[in-house]
């Protein structure tokens, strides 16, 4: 797992970056302006990790608090998106995360808390967001 992490962090970084570069074309102005501030946060808070991952300064031992962390930081560029976007598609993005917990955290105990807190995350937006009719269909996956 630990020496998976660096090429995880890599790909994030540039899909995160790619997002941040072209998010103004299918995006409206306000979600813009708030999307892009932590869409570029991202891409710096995982730029800094995998420089300590590639220069060796993270250990084995901390394989899972770099997986949360970035875990975590999908997890936020998704429900901040969601939030802005209120769309049932969106649940899309939260179900990826939730496969790449499964095969990315081994540990029963680390998959049941990224995964639930995935799936509170997603459930919070779309009971207060979303209306019952369209958000049904949306739910099933989960």
């Amino acid at each position: 797992m630990h020496r998976s992490l660096q090429p995880v962090a890599l790909g994030l970084i540039l899909l995160y970056a790619f997002y941040a570069s072209v998010g103004h074309l299918a995006l409206t102005a306000p979600v813009w302006a708030v999307l892009f501030p932590v869409r570029l946060a991202t891409v710096m808070i995982i730029s800094a990790v995998y420089f300590l991952l590639r220069t060796g300064k993270v250990g084995i031992r901390w394989a899972y608090h770099v997986t949360l962390l970035l875990i975590g930081l999908a997890l936020i560029n998704s429900t901040v998106h969601f939030v802005y976007t209120p769309d049932p598609e969106q649940t899309t993005n939260f179900l990826l995360l939730v496969v790449g917990c499964g095969v990315s955290v081994l540990s029963p105990i680390w998959f049941v808390v990224s995964a639930g807190t995935t799936l509170a995350a997603w459930g919070t937006v779309a009971y207060t967001l979303g209306t019952p009719g369209n958000w049904a269909t949306s739910a099933l996956p989960f």
